[in-house]
């Protein structure tokens, strides 16, 4: 089981071990695919209503993924984060967890994508929602230390079964 630095959070580079660092090429290429699932994550949640668009993210699960992160998990976390720094326009908790649910998948890696609220008597401000993506109960991106309510969590139909073999 791996460890995450408390400081940094999984997404941290330091847990992708040297000989798995991707080369320049690769590694800006990722960060374009990020960049493209980012924006196409603004562009779905702006300008169509989310009953449109939230079968793209999966379907509810019933328990939450148990299966370990492994060091691809951490780095198409850490890319997502990198391309956000050079998208021109803000990315807020969920284009992020959308685009690092979207990477994962293309990667046949199981995770979960939660979206929460605070509780009742903390509601009422602009950041009442948050979204994060979460495998084996870590935080892969959305890290925060509100105390949030889940209201769905959505992964993958292909996923799903994987899951729950894993939890048995």
């Amino acid at each position: 089981m791996q460890s995450w630095p408390s400081s940094r959070g999984p997404a941290s580079l330091a847990t992708v071990p040297e000989k798995r660092r991707r080369g320049p090429v690769r590694s800006r290429l990722e960060t374009l695919e990020a960049a493209l699932f980012l924006t196409m994550a603004r562009l779905l949640i702006g300008a169509v209503r989310f009953e449109r668009w939230r079968k793209w993210l999966g379907d509810p699960a019933q328990q939450a993924c148990r299966e370990q992160p492994q060091w691809i998990d951490a780095y198409c976390a850490k890319v997502v984060m990198r391309a956000v720094s050079h998208l021109p326009f803000d990315c807020a908790c969920l284009p992020q967890a959308m685009a690092l649910h979207w990477m994962l998948r293309r990667r046949g890696r199981a995770a979960d994508l939660v979206i929460a609220t605070l509780g009742a008597p903390q509601r009422g401000t602009h950041d009442d929602l948050h979204a994060w993506v979460e495998k084996g109960g870590q935080m892969l991106i959305g890290m925060t230390t509100d105390p949030l309510h889940p209201v769905i969590r959505l992964r993958f139909p292909e996923f799903e079964q994987a899951a729950s073999a894993v939890q048995q």
